[in-house]
């Protein structure tokens, strides 16, 4: 439960970080920051999942 809420933490630092760099750069790169969004977010959902998994197996095991 406090891994679930800390990756929570870390992902809305990272978006709010995302965020205030896309404002900087303007338009003309918001193809480049939607990269960004995406990469980000697939990272963050790996750790969530992988903290899932592990959380699993150490209730069954």
């Amino acid at each position: 439960m406090i891994m679930r809420a800390y990756l929570g933490q870390m992902i809305m630092i990272i978006l709010i970080l995302v965020k205030e760099k896309e404002e900087e750069v303007g338009s003309p790169h918001t193809i480049q920051t939607q990269q960004v969004h995406t990469f980000v977010l697939g990272c963050c959902l790996m750790m969530v999942s992988n903290s899932n998994l592990q959380f699993m197996q150490e209730m069954w095991w």
